[in-house]
């Protein structure tokens, strides 16, 4: 048998060739958007200073809305008070000219794990056993109910 061997010099076309090609597609819309925000995201990274750039990312811009997400209510807050300067740069630097509005969202970056720094609290011996008496002389069973669960934190 005569098998024809495929010619080593032939390179694929470039996904983004394939999919750019056809510019009504929702492919292309969506890799177009993907690359607007992509260049969007490197330059606030750049305006925004260290380390408050590595907590930012543009998460979308539509109409006349940037929206902007964090990994903390912390950098959210630095966030909203920086975002007059961030709207101008934004305007002038980025030619947004219509941005009128910054959203600023916290969400959990994309490769963030947070630590927890938190131990768990433990009672002592002593102070669980007045928990949980005055748990049993209240009449609220909400509140009796979490009055018991907490006086079983205890360390012994």
């Amino acid at each position: 048998m005569n098998s024809v061997k495929p010619s080593r010099n032939i390179t694929p076309p470039a996904l983004y060739a394939l999919l750019g090609a056809d510019t009504t597609s929702p492919l292309c819309h969506l890799m177009r958007q993907v690359h607007f925000l992509a260049n969007l995201a490197g330059k606030l990274q750049s305006f925004l200073e260290a380390p408050l750039n590595r907590h930012c990312v543009v998460a979308n811009y539509t109409g006349d809305t940037l929206v902007l997400h964090t990994d903390s209510s912390a950098w959210a807050s630095k966030l909203r008070y920086l975002a007059p300067s961030i709207k101008e740069f934004m305007q002038d630097e980025c030619a947004l000219a219509g941005l009128q509005t910054i959203r600023i969202r916290v969400s959990p970056l994309p490769g963030y794990t947070q630590r927890s720094n938190y131990k768990k609290l433990l009672l002592a011996p002593h102070v669980s056993a007045v928990i949980r008496q005055s748990a049993l002389s209240v009449t609220d069973e909400k509140l009796k109910k979490a009055l018991l669960a907490i006086s079983t934190h205890t360390d012994n």
